[in-house]
């Protein structure tokens, strides 16, 4: 073993030990035959059984090679590169060393014996010890997620540079365009949740001042952790495939955990199935619409896991049993908190991630999945008897498609591909094993493909658990029997708030005026250079003064993350210009964002808090 060699594998072991593990075990697959050049750097040639010889590096240069593919491109400090082939390491190198010191390099190799010759080739040790480098095979797409969850802000406030070593790419297409596409999955959910939440701001905050009273009648959610272990839990969604074995559904009522979505409510009522549980999460009015015309004794004998952030009006038609968990939003987690604690699940992009996470919470094996298309089917987009809450025509253009379950092509939208990728995500931490039985739509990767007849010939031999009742009694034992005590520390909670929304108000009134002033004059540049700092002193003054409310603004943190994305942004155009005058107009058009956006937020604070506040 040479100095060189050695030295690159302790690094990569210490760096990225599951990749260095995995080079260590891996058998060869391919041919790599290394070549000096002139300048003596090495090349490879590469021999598999699927494509022509290849040199992966230029036999004249690579260096120079990988210089000249990376010269148009910048590499800023608000940016994240993903590489997809790692070669030699030529490229990388050539990438780390133009990179501004707070760039991100992502490199991904499908072929560990490639990475194991340039372990043994080039001295690496610059690349595997920066910390703005990280290297992963392509079967590390988990991982790769991971550190890009890591980097949210560059995600939002940058741009995904994505960058491809040609030879790799024709050495190794599929494995490439595989991570590929699951990375621009997964940045596109990222991106989505972030619009989401500043879409529905003013709804979501009048659904958890309204939604503090429901929290008396109901029990955290924790209290029914493990209940089901060992039991098989059927999931059931609201999709097209639904229509197929809905039936079915009623031979397993109390064998099998039956929890539906809201959306499957009406569906399964119509054939007089009765779940044991329904979750809703959706904060928008429209969800309501699930539940019209439902009869009022059924919902009140159907035990309701809801969001704290669900339509408001959702608990209040659920007279009976009622279970809520905690959201990871700021001021949602303050308000739950103000009656007790609750656990809080993963973040989900729908209802039916929810439920999978109560499946997996209760300990249920294995958990099934039914309805569950995450694709269109015909020309449908729901199933029969379902409350159509949504619409897309199935045969409209562009949409895209994705591996089906019977290894077709099923055409899907953009949000269903954001719930596929997550559920892929979370799957893979789950013990239990997951089954889609759906008999139709899209592939959920990590799922075992089965039809329902199947699944419950398999599953359902056990013996028989009422579930709905052991959820009453638990609920009966655990929701808050003291109204008074728990209406006591809201008001206190929502009379700090308020006040703080006061106080954070006159500061923003006061530094409105003086803002726009600012701007009109730096635009205009005909205003003396003391009018002009006695203003900043005082817009300086007023944000000392907000800063003494950090408890306040970080509950409302969600809400202004749109200015939170610009500020990170605006951090490193400053860095790039010179212009003192240009710099100054910057920041203030920044301030003058960020006190418009805490106007609005405060508001809206106001506005859904002081009626409740009022009620108490």
């Amino acid at each position: 073993m040479t100095r060189t060699y050695e030295k690159n594998l302790n690094l990569l072991r210490e760096r990225f030990p599951e990749l260095h593990d995995t080079l260590l075990r891996h058998r060869p697959e391919i041919l790599c035959q290394e070549i000096s050049t002139p300048g003596g750097e090495p090349t490879l040639l590469c021999i598999s059984a699927n494509t022509e010889p290849c040199f992966l590096h230029s036999p004249d240069d690579p260096a120079r090679e990988a210089s000249s593919l990376i010269e148009d491109y910048e590499f800023r400090g608000e940016d994240i590169t993903i590489l997809l082939g790692f070669g030699l390491g030529y490229l990388p190198l050539a990438i780390a060393r133009r990179m501004d010191p707070e760039h991100r390099l992502f490199v991904v190799e499908a072929r560990p014996e490639i990475l194991l010759k340039a372990c043994q080739l080039i001295d690496l040790s610059t690349l595997f010890s920066d910390d703005r480098v990280h290297v992963f095979g392509t079967n590390q797409v988990q991982l790769i997620w991971d550190e890009l969850e890591r980097d949210k802000l560059k995600l939002m406030a940058g741009q995904v540079l994505k960058l491809i070593h040609p030879p790799s790419r024709r050495l190794f297409p599929k494995a490439y365009r595989n991570v590929e596409d699951r990375i621009e999955r997964f940045v596109c959910s990222i991106k989505s949740t972030f619009h989401f939440v500043e879409a529905i701001g003013s709804i979501t905050v009048e659904n958890i001042f309204t939604n503090l009273l429901a929290l008396a009648d109901s029990a955290p959610v924790d209290t029914i952790f493990g209940v089901a272990k060992g039991h098989p839990a059927l999931v059931v969604a609201a999709g097209p495939s639904l229509d197929k074995n809905i039936r079915q559904i009623k031979d397993v009522e109390g064998r099998f955990l039956i929890i539906a979505v809201d959306a499957a409510l009406k569906p399964l009522m119509a054939k007089g199935i009765r779940p044991n549980l329904v979750v809703s999460v959706d904060p928008n009015p429209i969800n309501l619409k699930k539940f019209d015309q439902i009869p009022s004794r059924f919902l009140n004998e159907v035990p309701l896991l809801f969001s704290p952030d669900v339509y408001h009006e959702i608990p209040r038609r659920f007279a009976g049993t009622k279970f809520v968990f905690g959201e990871h939003n700021p001021l949602s987690r303050w308000g739950v908190g103000l009656a007790r604690k609750v656990a809080e699940f993963p973040h989900g992009f729908s209802v039916s991630h929810y439920a999978f996470y109560l499946a997996r919470a209760v300990e249920a094996e294995p958990i099934i999945f039914a309805g569950l298309d995450l694709a269109l089917s015909g020309t449908k987009d729901h199933a029969q008897d379902c409350a159509v809450t949504w619409h897309v025509d199935p045969a409209g253009k562009d949409l895209p498609t994705v591996p089906g379950v019977y290894g077709d092509r099923v055409t899907t939208i953009g949000g269903f591909i954001n719930m596929i990728t997550l559920f892929e995500r979370q799957i893979a931490f789950t013990d239990a094993r997951c089954i889609d039985a759906t008999e139709g739509g899209a592939l959920i990767p990590g799922t075992q493909v089965m039809t329902l007849k199947e699944t419950i010939d398999l599953c359902g031999h056990g013996g028989c658990t009422d579930f709905t009742e052991l959820f009453q009694k638990i609920w009966s034992e655990n929701r808050l029997k003291d109204r008074t005590k728990l209406s006591g520390r809201i008001k206190a909670g929502l009379t700090w708030l308020m006040d703080q929304a006061d106080e954070v108000r006159i500061c923003c009134e006061a530094a409105r005026p003086i803002l726009s002033s600012l701007l009109d004059d730096l635009e205009c540049g005909q205003q003396a250079e003391a009018t002009i700092a006695e203003k900043i002193r005082r817009v300086n003054q007023i944000a000392d003064q907000i800063n003494n409310h950090r408890e306040f603004t970080k509950l409302i943190g969600d809400w202004m993350r749109e200015v939170s994305v610009k500020k990170y942004r605006m951090g490193f155009e400053l860095e790039r210009t010179s212009d003192e005058d240009r710099k100054l107009c910057m920041e203030v058009e920044l301030s003058h964002l960020f006190i418009e956006r805490l106007t609005t937020v405060v508001e809206t604070i106001k506005q859904f808090g002081v009626p409740v506040l009022e009620s108490l």
